[in-house]
């Protein structure tokens, strides 16, 4: 019985596949006599060199490729990449795969969204000595399009193994020596686990640093009491500038440069930290009293810390801060969520809105001329880049790393029961569970359903979380 995808089960069990656009020409997905030994055989080459910890599928089809391996005896993990989501159903009902999937060995992505392919990269983590991959034959001679689709995907999980490997390997020593030299700061300070919950149905706007938020600022201002604002902390100066003190500001990144956007600061007593234990130190001085502190992951010394009664809450960080703030809107319940400054591309040839400490490092304002040609020589000599369609379709300037964020951003927000809005302007930001729209239109017209003031709110949390 065929259906729209080109798949079709025919009357012994097996599935046939019929090529888009090729009339009634169908090709059976798997050996009608003996699948198990066709899969084993494809099996061959990833074997070659020994038992692999990570073996990659595309297009696993009704799972023969699992059998073989439960026959071979093999502990072998599986991330399987299935270009067509109408055998996934099939695949499902054909055998019980619970102990696969309880015990971790199986990761299922199925086309056309893979969800959860932001996630899978921890399959890399830490990356195997090899990763061998096999993919359909019959999908590969007659859905290209397919493959090619699933192959991109595979890249970008990769990537981002890559990525975090490297994050790790640059500030693994940081993150722990940092968390330490902030124990007392944490013991004093509040949990973050005392925001969940806090601002039920409360919109919030989620402020980055992107080019596009000079744009966006005069509806901040205009839409400010009616949202709370959480701002990464790279934008604060900027924010300030304009005369706006955002409710809470989120800092991740545990580096000597990035603790320049939060020292030094003019006063901002409105304005509390949310910070990650590792920032440095001097990230924290300008928020006494007024910080929430989270871990992103169980890295040392947390799990020490941890049996002696310490702990804080922990948020998704997924290789940028702007991703930890939409953690955050959604872990204090806040709905809609409304993304400003979030280009997650250079647009018009800029690093990041003005005001930032961007500017002092180079010297020059981030809207001039001069900064222009200063960051074209950057983007030029030293920053791997690519060409990215925009929201309007336009051809911007992005990096593999922005575009990682993006695919994470997107799955997170389909998974969630929030209305998540865009409106940048301007960005890659585009799809998965993200409408476009603008600021003013996001927002109800009335004042948030706060039964007390966004202050009070938070200083009830602070006191809360020193306590639990």
């Amino acid at each position: 019985m065929p259906d729209e995808d080109g798949v079709r089960i025919d009357q012994d069990g097996s599935v046939s596949v019929r090529p888009p656009g090729d009339g009634d020409r169908w090709g059976r997905l798997h050996s009608s006599r003996d699948p198990i030994a066709e899969a084993d055989r494809l099996l061959l080459p990833a074997f070659a060199e020994g038992e692999p910890s990570l073996l990659v599928v595309v297009g696993l089809g009704l799972g023969y490729v699992l059998d073989a391996l439960e026959r071979r005896g093999a502990q072998t993990k599986v991330l399987a990449v299935e270009p067509l989501p109408a055998v996934v159903g099939r695949f499902l009902q054909r055998r019980d795969w619970t102990a696969w999937t309880e015990s971790g060995r199986l990761t299922l992505l199925a086309g056309p969204d893979y969800k959860g392919a932001s996630n899978a990269w921890r399959l890399f983590d830490p990356p195997p000595d090899r990763a061998p991959q096999i993919t359909s034959p019959v999908l590969a001679r007659e859905f290209p399009a397919h493959v090619e689709r699933a192959a991109r995907v595979l890249e970008q999980i990769v990537y981002g193994a890559q990525s975090n490997a490297k994050a790790r390997e640059r500030f693994g020593p940081l993150y722990r020596a940092n968390t330490i030299a902030n124990r007392a700061t944490i013991e004093r300070e509040s949990d973050v686990s005392a925001l969940a919950g806090r601002f039920e149905g409360v919109p919030a706007i989620l402020i980055a640093a992107g080019p596009s938020l000079d744009r966006n600022l005069p509806a901040i201002v205009a839409t400010r009491d009616k949202a709370a604002l959480i701002a990464v902390d790279t934008t604060l100066r900027s924010l300030l500038r304009a005369g706006i003190e955002p409710d809470l500001v989120v800092g991740v990144d545990p580096s000597d440069l990035n603790a320049q956007h939060l020292v030094g600061l003019p006063p901002c007593p409105n304005s509390w930290l949310v910070g990650e234990g590792s920032l440095d130190p001097r990230a924290f001085g300008s928020f006494e009293g007024r910080t929430f502190t989270f871990r992103e992951s169980n890295h040392d010394p947390w799990p020490e810390w941890s049996g002696d009664g310490l702990d804080r809450g922990r948020l998704r960080a997924w290789g940028s801060v702007l991703t930890s703030a939409f953690d955050l809107a959604l872990v204090m319940g806040c709905n809609p969520i409304v993304f400003t400054g979030a280009d997650l591309a250079y647009t018009g040839m800029r690093m990041c809105c003005s005001g930032t400490h961007h500017d002092t490092l180079w010297g020059v304002e981030g809207q001039s001329p001069e900064y222009a040609d200063a960051f074209h020589r950057h983007l030029v000599e030293l920053s791997p880049h690519v060409s990215e369609p925009d929201l309007h379709g336009e051809p911007t300037v992005s990096t593999e790393t922005f575009k990682a964020f993006r695919d994470w951003l997107r799955e997170a927000a389909a998974n969630c029961d929030r209305d998540v809005v865009h409106a940048t302007g301007a960005s890659i930001l585009v799809g998965g569970g993200i409408r476009l729209g603008s600021i003013e239109q996001a927002l109800p017209p009335a004042r948030p359903p706060l039964s007390f003031a966004t202050a009070d709110a938070l200083r009830a949390a602070w006191q809360d979380g020193r306590s639990a």
